[in-house]
């Protein structure tokens, strides 16, 4: 059956909070689509949220950093089950992936590690103030915090599966304009990113707009890979969903 064709007005909004946030602003129907950490989606799945994955959107992995505060006179990591561990919030990636590294150690962590921050400035102040010893956030966008002395990263461990992914509601993905005017525009937004690899000016825009050294902005971009189309991430997220399933049987 063919579609009429349809404007639709999208807008790019960029969420300091990272996926919890833009996971519940889904489930308000605040907006129609995120590109979410596959870790996050496959906590919200567990927990019975109504979400549909759509598409990979970056094929590498993210690589988070564990930092702690400048002033803390230690640089490597003791047995986390006697700390407290800044968090955006609880089902975030900040909080999932602290487990997984938790799980690698073979130490558990409960409820009672974390403190919830909200953000990545939430976490530099918990830091800088003691109210936690650790945080797991990206490790490049943390990075301007590490060059200014307030943090130091004393590990990093990336993800075992493709870091993000779009997803949708149900009635988002049910809307057949609706979803040939985003798949349309998905892939263009692919082709661009791409593109960015190409060319000192991309590696000068991350430098202004994130703080980066343009060093640190040209080793961040070269490693990272889009995907090439629409693709299903099926295979990622059953195996984030296992993991986080294994991990989950343990507290």
């Amino acid at each position: 059956m063919d579609v009429k064709q349809e404007e639709f007005n999208w807008v790019w909004n960029d969420f300091p909070g990272g996926s919890g946030a833009m996971i519940q602003s889904l489930e308000y129907g605040e907006i129609d689509v995120a590109i979410v950490l596959t870790e996050a989606l496959a906590n919200a799945k567990i927990k019975g949220l109504d979400l549909i994955p759509l598409s990979t959107f970056v094929k590498s992995p993210l690589v988070w950093g564990i930092f702690t505060s400048a002033d803390n006179p230690t640089n490597k990591i003791g047995p986390m089950e006697n700390m407290k561990i800044a968090i955006s919030r609880f089902g975030s990636g900040s909080e999932l992936m602290a487990k997984v590294f938790a799980r690698e150690r073979s130490e558990i962590l409960n409820e009672s590690n974390f403190v919830i921050v909200n953000n990545l400035e939430g976490g530099r102040l918990a830091l800088l103030n003691g109210d936690a010893d650790l945080f797991f956030w990206e490790k490049w966008m943390t990075k301007p915090l590490v060059d200014s002395s307030e943090l130091k990263m004393i590990g990093e461990i990336p993800t075992p599966w493709p870091c993000f992914l779009a997803v949708c509601k149900p009635k988002f993905y049910n809307n057949e304009l609706k979803m040939k005017a985003f798949m349309n525009n998905y892939l263009k937004v692919l082709e661009i990113a791409k593109s960015l690899k190409q060319g000192e000016a991309t590696h000068r825009e991350l430098s202004r707009n994130y703080g980066l050294k343009p060093d640190d902005a040209k080793e961040w971009l070269s490693k990272v890979e889009w995907a090439n189309g629409w693709e299903t991430p099926a295979q990622p997220l059953d195996l984030a969903t296992a993991t986080l399933q294994e991990i989950y049987s343990l507290n």
